[in-house]
């Protein structure tokens, strides 16, 4: 196993979107489940904080897989929901400077005004989280022209995105290709989960996309560096959402204790019985095997070689982490009793964003 050690500059990042999270992202989060929306206040942080929309085209500066995950997990404990649409979007940014051209990036960048910034959306799953051998949705290059075919689920900001970061599959290779807004128009949002409600993860505006044989410049292919970087891009966003459960399942777990160590029963406090004691504990290891396996595979992102193999890799890892954050958040429910239930306390909301994370990026075959 790789040493998970983090670089100091990785270190200083997640201090800051820790305190970022627990002071500021963390009280508005009820209000944010509540709009079904990011509040103004919180997106202008994280802008300043430089993961709301990462456009640079200097690669050196820009965040990598363990950055993501760190960020992911911190925001992740402070609003599940904040965090999805959060990452989701850097990573459709970071698609653009990381695999595009200089003029592709420009081409987001010159269309919005000085004081804007261009937020994007990455359309990559599909209701499944398996090998990119099995992906739906078709790119097919006729010509000068591409024909896109396919659905894609749990995209963020449909309908309000300023450009979208599509995965599908040409021939036998992964790619991503860059919409602006008018060829996102061309798709049609089949659900907006503003209108039809959701689970979990609220504050997220998400929702599926289909493609019925829409047309695009071939110019709009994002020219990867080599043959495995789109792979990369999905298994480091697929990372997120793993990252991003167990950041909720922490918050459930410290919740949980802290409320263990108040509550009386018979004459003390609850957490001395066994039977709240163990199941926290047992919790505890199970996340923090879930953060060292999903930092161990984001170090190792550069070396992948077979995208097969990386998938498969990636599913497992997923599948622990979002399962530890399921059975974390039920324990932190429990924990409360009666209470655990009511949206007074916020253990419910992390349980419900456990579940939806779960679902979002599910493999039936890994997740038993």
């Amino acid at each position: 196993m790789t040493d998970l050690g983090l670089a100091p500059e990785v270190e200083q990042l997640r201090d800051i979107v820790r305190s970022f999270s627990r002071d500021r992202l963390s009280p508005s989060a009820e209000n944010a489940e509540s709009a079904g929306s990011i509040p103004a206040h919180i997106m202008r942080s994280l802008n300043e904080l430089g993961i709301l929309s990462p456009l640079d085209v200097n690669a050196d500066q820009a965040l990598d897989p363990v950055a993501l995950v760190v960020v992911a997990e911190e925001l992740g404990a402070g609003d599940p929901g904040v965090a999805y649409e959060t990452m989701a979007g850097a990573h459709a940014a970071l698609a653009v400077s990381q695999l595009g051209s200089l003029g592709q990036l420009n081409s987001i960048i010159d269309r919005m005004a000085s004081d804007a910034v261009p937020l994007g959306s990455l359309w990559f799953y599909e209701g499944f989280g398996r090998g990119p051998d099995e992906y739906r949705t078709a790119v097919v290059q006729t010509g000068d022209q591409l024909t896109l075919e396919g659905q894609k689920i749990a995209a963020i900001r449909p309908g309000t995105a300023d450009f979208a970061v599509l995965v599908g599959r040409a021939s036998d290779r992964t790619i991503a290709v860059l919409l602006d807004r008018e060829e996102m128009g061309r798709c049609t949002i089949t659900r907006d989960d503003r209108e039809t409600g959701k689970l979990g993860l609220n504050a997220a505006h998400t929702g599926d996309i289909q493609l019925a044989k829409v047309r695009v410049p071939v110019s709009s292919m994002l020219e990867a560096g080599d043959e495995l970087a789109v792979d990369r891009l999905v298994a480091s966003a697929r990372l997120s959402t793993a990252a991003i459960a167990v950041g909720a399942g922490m918050a459930a777990l410290r919740y949980a204790a802290e409320y263990a160590t108040t509550r009386q029963a018979f004459g003390q406090p609850i957490s001395s019985y066994q039977g709240v004691s163990f199941p926290l504990a047992e919790a505890d290891m199970d996340l923090k095997g879930a953060r060292a396996a999903i930092l161990d595979l984001a170090m190792r992102l550069g070396d992948a070689s077979d995208p097969g193999a990386l998938a498969r890799e990636t599913g497992q890892v997923v599948a622990a982490a979002t399962k530890a954050a399921l059975s974390t958040t039920a324990t932190g429910v429990n924990t409360l009793g009666g209470h655990g239930f009511l949206t007074d306390y916020p253990v419910e909301r992390w349980y419900r964003a456990a579940g939806m994370l779960a679902a979002i990026d599910n493999d039936p075959l890994l997740f038993g």
